[in-house]
């Protein structure tokens, strides 16, 4: 008899080990409900450009390259330069899949200081794949809960309140979390697509 119970326990706290979250895109339920193992691919090549930048000329860990990143990012905004290459993220835009990027952007257009020339950018969508995934991060999440109220009443994801926060609540990201990761990226890459 106390054999069985032994057996129990150990089954009972094996079990709960399973059960720790993980941290990876590819294991994640809301990530596999949304996007295909193709497009959860073009999600790793978007996680992975965005790293590589945050990592140049930085030799750190890459969290610590993450945070001294961030303690920067106001004052690089605000000159109008992320330090993220334009050039390069044309072209990752340009390998993934047409239906990857339909799930997180829209093409639109912004007009120039001059109102007579216009630009073409990538936009958050609106209702998308992408936005149901914030919606589920902001369950437990209270910065992405924000977000996702911020976009929907304002229809936009790239607006003042929701670029400030980025900014000054860098400290309540999970940078190991790679979900997390990937919506820091998607943001700055869709923001640094709009500066011009």
């Amino acid at each position: 008899m106390k054999g069985i119970n032994i057996i129990l326990v150990f089954v009972i706290i094996f079990s709960n080990c399973n059960k720790s979250k993980s941290l990876k895109l590819a294991d994640d339920a809301s990530i596999n409900r949304y996007f295909n193992n193709e497009e959860i691919h073009d999600l790793y090549k978007i996680l992975n450009f965005f790293d590589n930048e945050i990592k140049k000329g930085c030799d750190d860990k890459l969290f610590i390259c993450y945070k001294k990143y961030f303690k920067t990012i106001k004052q690089k905004y605000l000159n109008g330069d992320l330090k993220i290459s334009k050039q390069k993220e044309k072209y990752l835009l340009n390998s993934i899949s047409k239906s990857t990027f339909n799930k997180i952007w829209t093409n639109g257009i912004s007009f120039r200081n001059n109102h007579n020339d216009t630009v073409n950018i990538i936009m958050i969508k609106y209702e998308g794949s992408y936005m149901e995934i914030i919606k589920d991060l902001g369950k437990n999440k209270n910065i992405f809960k924000n977000y996702y109220k911020s976009f929907k009443l304002s229809g936009a994801a790239l607006n003042a309140g929701s670029i400030n926060s980025m900014f000054n609540n860098f400290d309540k990201f999970n940078i190991r979390d790679e979900k997390e990761r990937l919506f820091l990226a998607i943001h700055f890459l869709t923001l640094n697509n709009q500066m011009y």
